[in-house]
C-alpha cells in the first residue's frame, strides 16, 4: 500500500500509528463506503502484525520472511472464511471451519490475524458464532473486519471491535489520485459527481467508456420510477439499450447496494431521493434485483425480468412518497 495514500487520512494516520506502537485492539473493524481503501488498510494492518521486524515502528518491514509471503498470499496464520462464488454472505459453516482452525495450536510462533472482509455479509448466525472468540481472545490472535456499512452488525460485535470510520475521499484527493492514473481533467470533471468520494468506483467509471451513459440509462430508467405509468416508458427506453441493459441491470444493484449499505455517500439528486425508503423497501428492491438477474441467467428475457423490478420500484416510491 502507497503511504500517498494512507497520509492525507487522519483516522488512517492514527491506526498506523497505533500498528508500529504496539498498540492495536484485538478486534478491529474498518467501516465507511466501498472503494475508500478500506481492505487495502486492513491488508496493510494484517501484514504489520505479521511481520518479522525487530521494532514495531519498522512494521510492516517488507523484507522479512513473513512480509514476502504476505505479499504471496502463503501465511498460513492468515485466516479467512472461505466464501464461495456467487454467494452473497458469509455463512454459518464458513465461519465454523475458521473457528475449527482458530482451535488449533498455531502453524508458526507469532501472531495470528483472522480477516473477514465484507463483514456486513455475515449472517446474524454467523456473527453469533463469532462472539465468543472475539470477546476473549488469545494474545497472538487478531480480528480484522471490514464493512461497507455497520447496520446489519449485530450491537454485540460492535461493542467488542475498535471501529474505524473510513470516510469518502474528498473531490480534492479524488482529483489528484485519478491524474496520478493519467486521466484528463475533462474526464475526471464527469467523473467525480457519479464517485460518491470511491476512488474504486472512480477508476472503474474511468475504464468503462460507455460507463457514464450506462449510469444515467440505469438512474433514469429505474431510480426515476414513482408510479405505475412510469413502467411503460422506462421499458420502452430499456429496449433502446438492449444490447447494454445487462450492465444496466448491475449498476442498479450497485447503486442500491450503496443506498442500503451506505447512503451517507450517496450525492446524487436522483438517487437521494431513495435514502427515504427504509432499510426493508430497499432490501425488497434489492432482493428483486437479484433475482432478475438469476433469471437472466436462466434465459429469461430482459424485458420480463425488469418489468418485476420496475413494479416493486414503483410501490416502494409510492409507499414513501417519493
Amino acid at each position: 500500500m502507497t503511504e500517498d495514500i494512507l497520509c492525507s487520512q487522519t483516522a488512517e494516520d492514527a491506526l498506523i500509528g497505533d500498528l508500529k506502537a504496539g498498540r492495536l485492539p484485538h478486534a478491529l473493524l474498518l467501516s465507511g463506503p466501498a472503494g475508500t481503501g478500506k481492505k487495502t488498510l486492513a491488508a496493510y494492518i494484517a501484514k504489520g502484525l505479521m511481520c518479522k521486524a525487530a521494532q514495531s515502528q519498522d512494521r510492516p518491514c517488507g523484507i522479512c520472511k513473513n512480509c514476502r509471503r504476505f505479499d504471496h498470499d502463503s501465511m498460513p496464520d492468515l485466516i479467512r472464511p472461505e466464501v464461495k462464488s456467487g454467494e452473497k454472505n458469509i455463512r454459518l459453516e464458513a465461519v465454523r471451519e475458521l473457528l475449527e482452525i482458530l482451535s488449533r495450536h498455531p502453524l508458526e510462533n507469532g501472531n495470528r490475524v483472522v480477516l473477514i472482509e465484507n463483514a456486513e455479509r455475515l449472517t446474524p448466525g454467523s456473527q453469533n458464532a463469532l462472539l465468543k472468540s472475539i470477546e476473549e481472545p488469545d494474545e497472538s490472535t487478531f480480528f480484522l473486519f471490514t464493512a461497507d456499512s455497520i447496520r446489519s452488525i449485530l450491537p454485540t460485535i460492535l461493542s467488542r471491535c475498535g471501529i474505524v470510520r473510513i470516510a469518502p475521499w474528498s473531490i480534492r484527493r479524488l482529483s489528484d489520485e485519478m491524474k496520478k492514473h493519467g486521466i484528463p481533467q475533462d474526464r475526471i470533471d464527469d467523473i467525480l459527481p457519479l464517485a460518491g468520494g470511491s476512488i474504486g468506483k472512480a477508476l472503474q467509471i474511468s475504464q468503462d467508456a460507455h460507463f457514464l451513459e450506462d449510469v444515467a440509462s440505469a438512474k433514469s430508467i429505474f431510480f426515476d420510477i414513482r408510479t405505475p405509468s412510469d413502467i411503460p416508458p422506462a421499458l420502452k427506453a430499456l429496449r433502446e439499450r438492449k444490447d447494454r441493459g445487462d450492465r444496466i441491470l448491475d449498476i442498479a444493484e450497485e447503486e442500491t447496494e450503496i443506498l442500503l449499505r451506505a447512503p451517507d455517500s450517496v450525492q446524487d439528486p436522483s438517487l437521494s431521493a431513495w435514502k427515504k425508503a427504509d432499510v426493508y423497501g430497499l432490501k425488497h428492491i434489492l432482493d428483486t434485483i437479484i433475482e432478475a438477474k438469476k433469471y437472466r441467467k436462466s434465459s429469461v428475457g430482459l424485458i420480463p425480468s425488469a418489468e418485476k423490478v420496475l413494479s416493486v420500484l414503483s410501490e416502494e416510491a409510492e409507499k414513501w412518497q417519493l
